[in-house]
This record gives structure tokens, sequence and C-alpha cells, in this order.
């Protein structure tokens, strides 16, 4: 479903499939078809050493804000990426979309081409966390039993999207009928129960609200 999400959002050639590979014993996603022969990729840490911001940006905490944001944007401006504002729009929007949290700097990045040194943004990566809930340690069934509070959770963590950012790129329309998908796929898992497919599709027609609501700089 993330992938989904991103050919859906950004374009079927912009967001490469990526593989689900095991690494300390839990599952993350890989690719390599994000790199071409002539291209390496930098992560998260050393972008931020790269541009001088480590020590003063948000960004080494793992957590998605505004504030983690808006470094991100200085960092990838700082080293040449063209369009860094609507990169991590994009990268912003997808996390509130698919309820996604994890925001470390192993989680994003940019890739260089060698040869001429040019920088570009790398496609959103390690999101097998996707349309889950965002909270280790609690179980579905108690998710399933209190809707509203998960509800309520959702709405204020991922409630962090600027209207300042650059969202020429974000089209509602995309993104009709996904929730269909969302409860497609989840009734394919015979170990969940119907009613958290359920939630989870509720939960993303309220943040395709918000996030329609953000990027077409309505006050709410």
């Amino acid at each position: 479903m993330g992938f989904d999400l991103c050919s859906l959002l950004f374009g079927e050639g912009c967001y490469v499939s990526l593989d689900v590979a095991e690494r300390y014993g839990r599952p993350c996603t890989m690719s390599p078809l994000m790199l071409d022969g002539d291209e390496e990729l930098a992560d998260g840490n050393r972008l931020c050493a790269m541009a001088d911001m480590w020590e003063s940006s948000c960004l080494s905490r793992g957590g998605i804000t505004t504030e983690a944001c808006d470094a991100l944007i200085d960092v990838y401006a700082a080293i040449g990426v063209a369009d860094a504002s609507a990169h991590v729009a994009k990268r912003a929007c997808f996390s509130c979309l698919s309820l996604l949290l994890d925001f470390n700097p192993g989680n994003f990045g940019a890739i260089r081409k060698i040869d001429t040194d040019a920088w570009r943004a790398a496609p959103i990566f390690d999101y097998d966390g996707a349309f889950g809930f965002p909270l280790n340690g609690v179980s579905i069934s108690y998710l399933c039993e209190n809707p509203l509070l998960v509800e309520l959770f959702c709405a204020n963590r991922f409630s962090f999207l600027k209207p300042y950012w650059d969202w020429s790129w974000f089209d509602l329309r995309t993104l009709d009928g996904f929730e269909d998908v969302i409860m497609a796929v989840y009734a394919s898992c015979r170990s969940l129960p119907p009613v958290f497919a359920e939630l989870i599709a509720h939960l993303f027609v309220a943040q395709r609200d918000y996030v329609s609501k953000v990027a077409s700089d309505e006050r709410m």
C-alpha cells in the first residue's frame, strides 16, 4: 500500500518499488533499484554533517514534526537539492496519510551523481510501518476497542503540515477511493479483525481531508 500511495501522489516514475528485507531481526524496506551505477546515497546523518546543521537541527531526534521538516528543507537547500520544499512536503504528506511516525536520519537522504556532484532528493524509503498504528506495544484488539482514542491521537500527532511549504504538486483527486484499497488489502489478512481495516481506512480519510485543507491553505 505504501508504494501504491507513492505512485498515486508522485507519479509512477518518481518512486520505486522497494523490497522487504530483514535487518537486525526486523523487517525493513530496501531497494537496489534506487541508484544508477554512477550514483551514491547519503543518509540523513551525512547530510546534516555536510550542511553543518547536525548540532543545531532537530532531525537527530527521530520524530517527524514541523521543525524537523523545516530543518530538512534547509539541509537539502544547503547541498543544492532542487525543489527542497516540495520534496519535504511530499515526504510529510506521505507520513500523515499513512500514519508513519518513523523519521530518523537513516530513513531519508539524498543521492549524489558522482561525476557531476549534483544532488537530488532520495525517494521515500523504509516505510514498512505505513498504514499500521504508530505506537509500539499497543495491541490491535485495544485499538479496535478504542477507536475514538486512536482518532484523537492521530489527529494530534499528524497535524504538523504547513501551507508555506511547496504544495504545487498536490492533487487531491488522485486519492479518491484509496480507502477502498486499504480495506481490500487488510481484508486479505485473515489474522486481523475486520474492524481494524475499517479503522485504518477511516483514519486515512480524516488525514486526506486535513492534507487537502493545508495544501489549499484553508484555515481550520
